[in-house]
């Protein structure tokens, strides 16, 4: 591609029309002023560079009544934000012409310098602003002392146009500002930019002229206040996830759900989470212990109702998105440390939280925010998809946030991909009042016993050498017999060979037959043989699914060991491609169910 010279150009308006491309002749010769180039629209050929804009626009100003944005040192203007007319030009906030190696540096320069000096601008309007409302006032002073009775309309008469125009207009603009900040009272990116570490503050997209010192002195002691609540529970509710492990759309989800609850209420208050001071009348505490005893209060009251909406939106949101946690987990993982951001609280170990009460009370007022939230996920796509479950977690999930559940609920347990398979299937077979956590390790227990009887019998299992398929000589025998004997014995003894052909025909189909199945047999308990241990002991599921040991023991004993034989036949009948070697392990199952004692 040819190259144009460096050096600056004064634009000529008759060269555009005159001018042709080095390249392809062509007159289709573009100018663009925003760049400084003159290029060829048919080839893209830059024919010239740095062209300086000489043209009479740029140096007429807006002189008339209205006044309306002109354009100024390359950036939009607006007149009627300046005192006395037009703004002085500033510098640009772009390098002018082409990317050169140190095109960053300066435009980090020149957006500094602008910086300077619309701060000066700034500055210098506010003081002619006082000094426009000083003589306003001392106008009006002067008058009354000189005791005129005008109205007040007539004492402003004597202001200088300009100055009360522009009065008027800051008040208006005043308001604006600040009708939209509260507008974005409960912004998430606002909380994130003022309070928010490094690493948070990465993905936030903010005005690039506007500092975390501007956005301070814009915000009033209530805006400030709404951004640091806001921060405050984001932070319980992010330690909380991942705590849980939860993926970070769900976090997001949820932060962005937590955004929402504070704006539609304008405060992140829930209903019924809070406590109350307690005064015994006989002791009497000075005046400044009792302020200081309130504010811990208030300050605990604010950090439990943080922690309860954010446990509320964790466990919606994570159900939604197919990674269901169960309440009693999602309330053991808020963060105790939460509790002691307040200077005021003092708290005794031992001394429980947050309660289950709490968090099902945030819940509702959920429920009552965002109804969409809470339905169940099997309102939304049928029954036909969803598997019944009852408890704590829905009534209804898909398969892929049951499996998400099971993973969760038993990955310290280490069970093998057949078992893990089918507690998925008997959770499904098995639907009741109880929670999902306690009936998931109760089959836990079933299916260690059941893996562990079918171990047992592939152990004791002989395996034997399957005989050999041989071939019966009796057809020979009989074709022999027709060639050497007469007609009628010939015929008497073809007679006879036929029904040795046919019995020996239907020893041949059983002997195939106990084959076949003595060698499926020996398949089965090989696999089971190289089958990891099932088993797990109560400690260990009580240890991994949180439950205790007793409530496991009562509840198989009372629902599960009775229903078996059940069980056990609906999962040997199961589809055979759930999981690896499952089409060889499960449809003998049944076997164990009359080997299990009674707990």
């Amino acid at each position: 591609m040819a190259t144009a010279s460096l050096m600056s150009a004064v634009y000529n308006a008759t060269e555009d029309e005159e001018r042709r491309c080095r390249a392809c002749f062509s007159t289709s010769i573009f100018t663009d002023w925003a760049a400084g180039d003159r290029v060829c629209t048919e080839c893209g050929v830059v024919d010239q560079e740095h062209l300086l804009d000489e043209r009479p626009e740029w140096r007429e100003f807006d002189d008339e009544a209205p006044t309306a944005p002109v354009r100024c040192g390359l950036v939009p203007n607006d007149e009627k934000q300046w005192i006395g007319g037009l703004q002085p030009t500033t510098l640009s906030k772009y390098v002018f012409g082409g990317a050169t190696l140190h095109s960053s540096r300066m435009r980090k320069t020149l957006i500094k310098c602008n910086q300077i000096i619309e701060r000066k601008i700034e500055k210098r309007y506010v003081q002619e602003r006082k000094e426009a409302q000083m003589d306003a006032q001392i106008r009006k002073r002067k008058r009354r002392e000189e005791g005129f009775m005008g109205d007040d309309d007539d004492e402003d008469d004597d202001m200088k146009p300009k100055f009360e125009k522009f009065v008027l207009d800051e008040d208006d603009s005043a308001l604006t500002r600040t009708a939209a900040l509260y507008d974005e009272k409960w912004s998430l990116s606002r909380c994130l930019q003022l309070f928010g570490r490094p690493e948070e503050q990465i993905s936030i997209t903010s005005d690039e002229h506007q500092t975390i010192e501007d956005l301070r002195q814009n915000l009033d002691s209530v805006l400030t206040a709404a951004s640091k609540q806001l921060y405050c529970a984001y932070s319980i509710l992010i330690k909380a996830g991942r705590i849980l492990r939860l993926p970070e759309s769900v976090l997001n989800d949820a932060a962005n759900y937590l955004s929402g609850y504070a704006a539609r209420k304008d405060s992140l208050a829930v209903r019924g989470v809070a406590s109350q001071l307690k005064r015994d009348p006989a002791k009497k505490v000075s005046l400044e212990t009792h302020k200081q005893a309130q504010r811990a209060l208030r300050d605990y009251n604010c950090v439990k109702q943080y922690s309860s909406l954010s446990s509320a939106l964790l466990f919606y949101t994570a159900r939604r998105n197919g990674h269901p946690r169960p309440l009693a987990e999602v309330h053991r993982a808020i963060p105790c440390d939460s509790f002691k951001t307040s200077p005021h609280f003092e708290w005794t170990k031992g001394e429980p939280m947050l309660k289950l009460k709490h968090c099902s009370r945030a819940m509702s007022e959920v429920a009552k925010v965002f109804p969409d939230l809470a339905k169940n996920p099997a309102d939304a796509v049928g029954s036909a998809h969803g598997v019944s479950v009852q408890g704590d977690v829905v009534s209804s999930m898909d398969a892929s946030s049951l499996q998400n559940y099971v993973n969760h609920a038993t990955k310290n347990l280490r069970l093998p991909p057949v078992a893990e398979a089918c507690l998925q299937i008997l959770i499904q077979l098995n639907p009741g009042p109880e929670k999902l956590p306690l009936r998931t390790a109760s089959l836990t227990y079933f299916l260690g016993l059941v893996g562990k009887t079918m171990q047992k019998l592939a152990s004791q299992s002989n395996p034997r050498k399957v005989p050999r398929r041989t071939r019966s000589t009796q057809p020979a025998l009989a074709k022999d017999a027709v060639a050497d004997n007469g007609s009628e014995e010939t015929a008497t003894q073809v007679g006879s060979c036929e029904e040795v052909r046919s019995d020996a025909n239907d020893g041949m189909l059983t002997n195939i037959a106990a084959e076949e199945r003595a060698y499926e047999m020996q398949r089965v308990w090989s696999a089971w043989k190289d089958q990891t241990p099932w088993a797990r002991s109560l400690p260990e599921i009580s240890q991994a699914t949180q439950v205790p040991a007793h409530q496991i023991r009562d509840h198989y004993k009372q629902r599960i060991h009775p229903e078996r034989h059940v069980l056990l036949q609906r999962l040997a009948e199961s589809r055979s491609d759930i999981a690896p070697m499952s089409s060889v392990l499960l449809p003998y199952i049944s076997l164990a169910a009359p080997l299990i004692k009674d707990p």
